[in-house]
């Protein structure tokens, strides 16, 4: 994990970005720099405090939520209002 987050440090023009293991939560501090990213993938089971540091994204063209908690779709709105002069596709996976 330290050499994803290390790697992530050193993009400072990182675009996208596709993180699918449920423990994005200890990406959050290195991913909040990232103000040219717009393309994003992530396992979305955060709590509400981890959610609410993904509001600083405020570049997003492109987010795709997968297994997104109660916590995560409750801020959505949100979210998408903070990204709604960029946001073109929201996708969100829920598993059945």
């Amino acid at each position: 994990m330290r050499d994803c987050s290390h790697a992530i440090v050193l993009c400072p023009n990182l675009e996208s970005l596709v993180y699918l293991p449920d423990n994005l939560a200890m990406l959050l501090p290195v991913l909040q720099d990232k103000t040219s990213l717009k393309d994003l993938r992530v396992d979305g089971r955060l709590m509400t405090d981890q959610a609410e540091k993904l509001l600083r994204l405020n570049k997003i063209q492109k987010l795709v939520i997968d297994f997104g908690s109660w916590n995560v779709m409750d801020l959505l709105p949100k979210w998408t209002e903070v990204n709604h002069r960029t946001l073109t596709s929201l996708t969100l996976f829920v598993g059945v």
